[in-house]
């Protein structure tokens, strides 16, 4: 039975360390191929091209990162499903040389860590699986969507899916909040909560809350309260990639931190009418030259998958057609 699944593992991975990691964390990372930088990940290969790394399981799969607990007398299993080619996992000097090189998985190693307990211990664990008692296993899953081509028009709503699924909404990535005019969060339709003028309430929030550490972490979000930074953030070609965390947006995400059942959620971007204020440049007058262009725009909702004794209770619950209270400090710009 599929636990937990992820697919288009490269991307998923690396939208969640960006917004995960701490400088600490990134080192202690380093070894597993991870660098948000870039500028490590050269000294894993040796003369020979050969290469090891020791990627956390945490790091791929969500069941990883939360479930702690024993399992006992169950057969585990982790499926492995390569990509066709390997141009996303090497990093060359030009773009055009990549689609020559050919990565060889010569071993792979799954380490899992067992635990011994004295005989009176496993009488009594033999005894609870005897007694057939269903198990719970708690964890927030990933979930990717990808919208393949962004419109051009500066109002565009996206309608992610209807579910019937425990789901919980964390984090959006939509470019740069400079780049919006207002964004809301719908439930069945119903404006939940909304923020006009984004740049300018995202930054005066960012300013009276956030602290150094807590700046450094959303570096990746194209947050620099001294704005030494963002320049690092677009590359030769002036592409990009932001990983903006919801909460940074909207209150909502900030305060609400309960589950979602049974309920259609849309997240509604009005992009402003340019992008003047998303530009940092030397000289005012050559920011009206500047276009930027969203290419992709992701939407990160993990759900959390329930065991069918919970899920008929919440089934229940739907049906009672209980009102959900939802309560939040929303923002609101004068």
């Amino acid at each position: 039975m599929v636990v937990d699944r992820v697919r288009n593992v490269r991307i998923t991975a690396v939208m969640k360390a960006y917004i995960s990691y701490n400088a600490n964390e990134c080192i202690r990372l380093q070894n597993a191929g991870w660098s948000p930088t870039g500028d490590y990940v050269s000294s894993l290969v040796d003369e020979k091209g050969n290469f090891m790394v020791l990627i956390p399981a945490e790091m791929l799969l969500g069941v990883f990162e939360d479930f702690k607990k024993i399992l006992l007398n169950v057969r585990k299993e982790l499926v492995i499903i390569r990509g066709n080619n390997d141009i996303n996992a090497v990093l060359s000097a030009a773009d055009d040389d990549k689609s020559k090189v050919k990565v060889v998985l010569a071993k792979v190693y799954w380490r899992v860590p067992h635990i011994s307990v004295a005989d009176v211990t496993r009488l009594k664990l033999l005894k609870y699986v005897e007694s057939s008692n269903q198990l719970d296993i708690g964890f927030r899953s990933w979930e990717l969507h990808e919208y393949p081509l962004l419109q051009t028009t500066t109002n565009h709503t996206w309608a992610i899916k209807n579910v019937a699924q425990v789901e919980t909404p964390r984090y959006v990535i939509v470019g740069i909040a400079h780049l919006l005019d207002e964004i809301r969060y719908e439930l069945n339709g119903m404006v939940v909560d909304r923020v006009r003028n984004v740049r300018i309430t995202a930054v005066m929030k960012a300013y009276i809350s956030y602290n150094a550490n807590e700046c450094i972490r959303l570096q990746n979000a194209g947050w620099s309260p001294t704005g030494d930074y963002v320049s690092s953030l677009v590359d030769e070609k002036g592409n990009f990639m932001v990983l903006i965390p919801a909460e940074m947006l909207l209150g909502v995400f900030e305060d609400f931190k309960k589950i979602l059942l049974n309920v259609r959620k849309e997240l509604v971007i009005i992009r402003g009418n340019n992008d003047i204020n998303a530009v940092l440049s030397a000289a005012d007058d050559d920011k009206s030259k500047v276009k930027v262009v969203l290419a992709k725009v992701y939407w990160r909702v993990p759900h959390i998958s329930v065991a069918d004794v919970t899920r008929l209770k919440l089934l229940k619950y739907v049906e009672s057609s209980n009102q959900l209270d939802i309560g939040f400090r929303s923002w609101e710009l004068h």
